[in-house]
């Protein structure tokens, strides 16, 4: 059977070295986390209209299950994490989902069309997204369970909430039973994370051309063995974006223009020389976001955690980044790639497919609560080879 990883990344368990890890082997995921002094196991997602696709949830039980099994190991009390993509402003990935209705067709229910690019957690919901729960309704009245649902999405999803804070709180809700901890990079209450993040700001851009230079490599690297970088390397360009007009403005790349910097889709602002950025990041740190390929690097610095759960995609950031942990000498978390499920009840999907395209608020209407219960029972990322599994 081919497995899993293959099946994903189109590429064999030997091409795998190249991330600076070996997905399969049991031994080596547990000696690794078990080095690290850490009490965490992480996972991210970015935020979502009515929390997005499913595989969501199938991180987060990867998650909740490999804490358990480090705690039991380890005798000490390890907690699940899950960073909240809060930072990114792509508005368009996260503002629709599909549901299945009582005809079993295909149903997309998304929010207007936005200008501009803040970060999600200022995209502030209007009040179409009382008719959007009321499309959403409409839809799903027919499952078992959508009355948990929508119950679920109206305590939350709330005209005047971001986008960000309505999918936290309703996931703080959904698993107020487990020991399920939350992270939101844009939180800048705690003083000595905020330090610590504008260290790495600091150190990205101090690095920002020997970043360059050893990720472009390390995707040249990448492609010799059958591995497709996800995010273009922009030469000069330092892995995170500023916000140049306050904290929930609009997010800019910056690229060198011979001696300074200038704004990338922004012709209108003023470029800005190499000290005045430096010292702009010292000072404001809560105008600078991370990059995804910047991200991981922060979680590992501030958070420690002895593994990171990962999508089949996420697999390939950290392939990105490899030499940028050598350069910094920073400890990486341990890979585990997250489970994935397939109903096949669920007709017209294949297993990839259905844990992409199809919401998770589809999943609790038409399974309740159980569905949680579920996926975890099932869940084993620890497994020597992962293949999708029936629910």
């Amino acid at each position: 059977m081919q497995n899993f990883i293959s099946k994903y990344l189109g590429c064999d368990q030997a091409s795998l070295e190249i991330m600076g890890t070996n997905p399969y082997d049991k031994k080596i995921r547990k000696a690794s986390a078990l080095t690290q002094n850490s009490n965490t196991v992480v996972t991210g997602q970015q935020t979502g209209l009515f929390l997005g696709p499913v595989f969501l949830l199938y991180k987060i039980a990867s998650a909740i299950a490999v804490a358990h099994a480090l705690s039991q190991e380890t005798g000490r009390t390890i907690r699940p994490l899950l960073w909240v993509q809060s930072e990114d402003h792509d508005f368009d990935e996260i503002r629709s989902v599909k549901v299945l209705n009582q005809q079993n067709q295909v149903v997309t229910l998304e929010l207007a069309q936005r200008l501009g690019q803040p970060s999600v957690k200022y995209q502030v919901l209007g009040d179409e997204v009382t008719e959007l729960i009321d499309a959403l309704a409409a839809n799903i009245s027919h499952l078992p369970h959508a009355q948990f649902a929508l119950e679920l999405i109206q305590r939350h999803y709330l005209a005047g909430n971001s986008i960000a804070d309505a999918f936290s709180s309703t996931l703080k809700d959904l698993y107020q039973d487990q020991a399920l901890d939350f992270f939101d990079p844009r939180d800048f209450s705690n003083r000595e994370i905020k330090t610590s993040i504008a260290a790495i700001y600091s150190d990205a851009f101090s690095y920002s051309e020997e970043f360059s230079h050893l990720a472009l490599m390390q995707a040249e690297a990448m492609r010799g063995v059958g591995l497709e970088p996800q995010v273009r390397i922009r030469s000069g360009s330092p892995l995170f974006f500023i916000h140049p007009e306050g904290v929930a403005g609009n997010r800019y790349r910056v690229e060198r223009a011979g001696s300074n910097y200038r704004f990338l889709g922004n012709n209108k602002l003023k470029k800005i020389s190499q000290s005045e950025l430096a010292e702009f990041i010292r000072n404001s740190p809560e105008q600078v976001s991370a990059s995804a390929l910047l991200r991981p690097l922060i979680q590992d610095t501030i958070l420690k955690p002895a593994c990171y759960i990962a999508g089949p995609s996420e697999l390939i950031y950290l392939a990105q980044i490899t030499p940028l942990y050598q350069k910094l000498a920073l400890q990486r978390s341990m890979p585990v790639l997250r489970n994935s499920f397939y109903c096949p009840e669920i007709k017209g999907f294949e297993a990839e497919s259905q844990e992409r395209e199809l919401a998770a608020i589809y999943f609790l209407a038409k399974y309740g609560k159980s569905f949680l219960e579920r996926i975890l029972s099932l869940s084993n990322p620890f497994e020597t080879e992962l293949k999708i599994k029936n629910l």
